[in-house]
């Protein structure tokens, strides 16, 4: 019964694992993170390829970022996600409407209402 049960425990391990590598592979091909700073005629536009770059590991091997990115799932599933991240989803049930005088579209937390889904 031990034999069955850890045998069971490893294919549903490998299974997750590789589910989540596949995850991985879809969402790193999903589009260029470059692509606005590409077609950007801003002065700084080498400087800020490079600190998007920086910032989001491009420069890593594929094994280094899909660590990363493991581990930061596994972050947000306990509970140890950043602040502003835990703030935006445990925030007050409240609807933020945007003014009418705003020309911009709404920004993702301003027209998600919480307390629609809850």
């Amino acid at each position: 019964m031990i034999r069955y049960i850890a045998k069971r425990l490893g294919i549903s391990l490998m299974i997750l694992v590789l589910g989540s590598l596949l995850m991985f592979v879809l969402t790193i091909n999903s589009g260029d993170p470059l692509a606005e700073y590409r077609e950007s005629n801003a002065q700084n536009r080498e400087n800020l390829i490079k600190q998007r770059i920086e910032h989001m590991g491009l420069d890593d091997p594929w094994y280094v970022r899909y660590w990363n990115w493991l581990s930061g799932v596994f972050r947000a599933i306990s509970g140890r996600t950043s602040t502003a991240a835990t703030s935006m989803i445990w925030s007050p049930r409240r609807r933020v409407r945007p003014s009418a005088s705003s020309s911009s579209p709404p920004s993702w937390p301003s027209c998600w209402a919480w307390s629609s889904v809850f």
